[in-house]
């Protein structure tokens, strides 16, 4: 069996979030990978443009002190939520939503989710943090790992 490559993970899980109803607010071409964009590495509002999700490969591990080539690879991507509030805007005509609601939103999508790639473990997440906030946006990143089988 071989292995998916990081890259085919990393359009697997795009594509995932893109195809999320639990997504819809947020437009597909702002749901891209990180090193897609970049431009906006310090994530500036007015290069970004909000809400955006952002995905990036961020390193992996062996289950495996040995690292033995039957172990597994635990592979991580951290996803950047970028929104202008916490829990959107109250107002149900502007039908904004906020960075818990991607946040919920990402972790239904790929929790559990194997992304139909064969070699892939379902992902489980890892954790949230808040990286920065101030009066035009709010960052949060969120991580996901599966395993790779070797």
């Amino acid at each position: 069996m071989s292995r998916p490559a990081i890259a085919s993970i990393e359009a697997a899980i795009i594509e995932a979030l893109q195809d999320s109803t639990a997504l819809d607010f947020v437009p597909d071409d702002q749901i891209v990978s990180f090193g897609d964009r970049p431009d906006i590495v310090d994530f500036e509002r007015a290069v970004l443009g909000l809400p955006a999700i952002l995905v990036v490969y961020s390193g992996s591990s062996s289950d495996s002190e040995e690292a033995l080539r039957s172990a597994a690879n635990i592979k991580q991507w951290a996803i950047y939520v970028c929104a202008e509030s916490l829990a959107g805007e109250s107002d149900a005509r502007t039908a904004e939503k906020g960075a818990y609601a991607m946040l919920d939103g990402i972790f239904d999508t790929l929790q559990d989710n194997d992304l139909g790639l064969a070699g892939l473990s379902p992902f489980e997440h890892v954790r949230d943090e808040r990286l920065e906030a101030d009066d035009t946006a709010i960052i949060y990143g969120t991580a996901f790992a599966a395993a790779v089988v070797l």
